[in-house]
């Protein structure tokens, strides 16, 4: 499996006091709305509890900056924002027994499991995209070692993320690829994160592994430098 980041949908313990003052204001206030809500956000729960990258979730954009003016990056307080809420839905949960929020979470390990049905040769078009809109693993430190590798930023609709929907949407069965287009949006948030997520780690670990492959991704890489931008075009025409 090609996951490069760790999902967190386990059931965790409650925060302890100490570290539930620490929170700033507005965040409690928040999670007070999303407690006394709690079914209204079940998108926030699956979401966060299962998506790679959350905080690069545009329907998170406002909530991660304003994380960002606390400590200067999303990932800071994140940790503390999401205990809370495994906190909440833990509770939740217990209480009213049709509230499922991560429901959907199987569904989401099927998809992404259809991956190993995939060899890097079939994807290679895929696979050389998510590596020159994201760049490489060791692109400066020649073959570097695959355990020191980091995700993709998977904000929505943007490349990395795109190029996950277009595996959902011409490489899987048909059958599963409607399956996905018919989940709730945020489902299909974190299926197509997820395997461009794996896709990524695919190509990394593709590129790291097999010299024909590189020597395409160099090849691809410096033509598409060589091309006139937009921009230039249009100084020229001034």
């Amino acid at each position: 499996m090609y996951i490069m980041t760790r999902t967190d949908v386990g059931r965790a313990p409650m925060l302890g006091q100490q570290a539930q003052k620490q929170l700033p204001g507005w965040m409690r206030l928040y999670l007070k709305n999303v407690d006394t809500n709690y079914r209204s956000y079940t998108w926030l729960f699956f979401i966060v509890s299962a998506h790679p990258t959350p905080y690069s979730v545009r329907s998170l954009s406002s909530l991660a900056e304003k994380i960002a003016v606390e400590r200067g990056t999303p990932r800071f307080w994140w940790d503390e924002l999401r205990s809370e809420l495994r906190r909440i839905r833990v509770r939740r949960e217990a209480q009213d027994e049709d509230f499922r929020p991560l429901k959907h979470w199987p569904f989401v390990k099927e998809v992404d499991k259809r991956l190993e049905d995939f060899k890097p040769e079939a994807l290679k078009p895929l696979l050389i995209e998510l590596l020159l809109v994201n760049g490489r693993v060791g692109k400066y430190v020649r073959y570097s070692d695959p355990k020191n590798w980091t995700g993709p930023f998977l904000s929505s609709r943007l490349p990395s993320w795109n190029l996950g929907k277009r595996f959902v949407k011409e490489k899987l069965p048909p059958e599963l690829s409607k399956r996905v287009t018919d989940s709730p949006w945020y489902v299909q948030e974190v299926i197509n994160a997820h395997v461009a997520n794996s896709l990524w780690g695919m190509a990394n670990s593709y590129y790291y592994d097999n010299a024909a492959f590189r020597e395409t991704v160099d090849r691809e890489e410096k033509a598409r430098a060589k091309r006139p931008r937009a921009s230039d075009w249009e100084n020229k025409e001034k």
